[in-house]
């Protein structure tokens, strides 16, 4: 006795069924949920730069990680934590004149560094990518401070400040 076709199809249509649930199984029973361990703090260490690529600002520079997988840590931009710079596009001229001083002080100081580290990494309220360089042993963002080419980022200094005659 012949089956009708449509018999058929729902032969072919339950064994499939049958058929994907056992895989899905199989493939479920594979999946290791064994809990990754990592350390709590990843910044506790720091982060050896390997290439120092350019600085957009004084603030702001494009550098590889040594120690990071390329997706991760191949030309990345990282803002310098805690301090704040005269801006280049402002109309008052010493302004002007402070901001390109440090950003040249900043692209000196990474170039002429033996061994260059990013430390203290996490992210601004903008969640761009902060932390600290630190050149030969010298945070790059204090040096900046003590030449009076940064303030502080809490100092609460606003851009028509940084016109202001100096005392």
């Amino acid at each position: 006795m012949n089956n009708p076709p449509y018999d058929r199809v729902r032969l072919s249509f339950t064994s499939l069924t049958s058929f994907v649930a056992g895989l899905s199984v199989f493939v479920i029973g594979c999946i290791d949920t064994t809990p990754v361990s990592l350390p709590t703090d990843q910044t506790a260490q720091p982060f050896r730069v390997s290439a120092v690529h350019g600085c957009e600002r004084a603030d702001t520079c494009t550098i590889s990680l040594g120690n990071v997988p390329p997706p991760l840590g191949d030309h990345i931009t990282i803002r310098l934590a805690g301090i704040v710079i005269p801006d280049a596009n402002s109309p008052c001229d010493r302004e002007r004149t402070l901001a390109q001083h440090a950003r040249q002080l900043t692209e000196n100081v990474l170039s002429k560094g033996k061994r260059i580290q990013l430390t203290d990494v996490g992210r601004d309220e903008e969640f761009r990518l902060v932390g600290r360089l630190v050149v030969d042993g010298e945070d790059v963002g204090s040096q900046l401070l003590e030449r009076r080419l940064a303030v502080s980022h809490n100092s609460g200094l606003t851009a028509a400040q940084w016109c202001l005659p100096v005392n």
